[in-house]
């Protein structure tokens, strides 16, 4: 129960963050963009856990590359990890129900 929590919780947070995006980018809130951003939190976690967290050397240029490439790949990435941990979630509560019915 707690991953299937957790993954919408995370959702829910890429979700907002993408209408703050898509509110200052263009005119008012665009549900697909925020839609988009709604794997990220899902996405950077997974890269995070994956890929380990490093240290950039040679300066502010490569350090923005360096977090552009990781948050593109983050979207990109996350909407499957999102996929892939509510499906989780999904089994582990049908089989705690099944458990309690027997």
């Amino acid at each position: 129960m707690e991953k299937i929590i957790k993954s919408f919780v995370m959702a829910g947070i890429g979700f907002a963050f993408g209408c703050l995006v898509s509110y200052y980018l263009g005119d008012g809130i665009q549900i697909p963009v925020a839609i988009l951003f709604a794997g990220l939190p899902s996405g950077w976690s997974f890269i995070g856990k994956h890929f380990g967290h490093s240290i950039v050397f040679g300066g502010i240029i490569f350090t923005v590359l360096f977090y552009a490439v990781k948050l593109a790949a983050a979207l990109v990435i996350g909407w499957i990890v999102l996929i892939v941990n509510v499906i989780r979630g999904l089994i582990e509560v049908l089989s705690h129900s099944t458990e309690l019915a027997q």
